[in-house]
């Protein structure tokens, strides 16, 4: 095992599956220091992970716990964020790989996943409107733990 995979999946990927196992075990609780430097600190940590390991909204979506918001107002914030950050990925990935590789644009294959995704989105959606708050906390430490087993494995 590489030292730079260590670094940037096996690490982040402990502690997502760490995280979620102990929120799980234990009631939920709020973050007392609410500072909005720390909201910038966390997404600053957030465009880091997304661009180093590929999963920007880890460390938005635990802050978002901690805070104590609903899952509405969490959506609100998460979902806006983590597209905001795959885009300018995709953005930053065009710019970066020479243009003779794909032509001008984004790649083909790029464009192959959009529908998948969509249609992904809905079904989220829908599950998301069923859910009651507990659920869909119990959802999303459930999904950190299946992300951080992903990056560990």
């Amino acid at each position: 095992m590489t030292k730079v995979r260590v670094v940037y999946t096996v690490i982040p990927g402990t502690f997502l599956l760490c995280h979620g196992v102990w929120m799980l075990r234990r009631r939920p609780m709020t973050a007392r220091c609410q500072h909005p430097a720390l909201d910038v600190a966390i997404g600053f940590v957030g465009g880091i992970t997304g661009g180093a390991a590929g999963f920007p909204g880890a460390a938005v979506t635990i802050w978002c716990g901690f805070k104590g918001w609903d899952k509405t107002r969490q959506r609100a914030l998460c979902q806006p964020f983590i597209l905001l950050m795959q885009a300018a990925a995709l953005l930053a990935i065009n710019l970066v790989r020479p243009a003779a590789a794909h032509g001008l644009g984004m790649a083909m294959g790029d464009l192959l996943c959009m529908p998948a995704s969509l249609l992904v989105t809905a079904v989220g959606l829908t599950f998301f409107r069923g859910l009651s708050d507990t659920q869909f906390t119990r959802a999303v430490n459930l999904l950190l733990i299946v992300s951080g087993l992903s990056h560990v494995v």
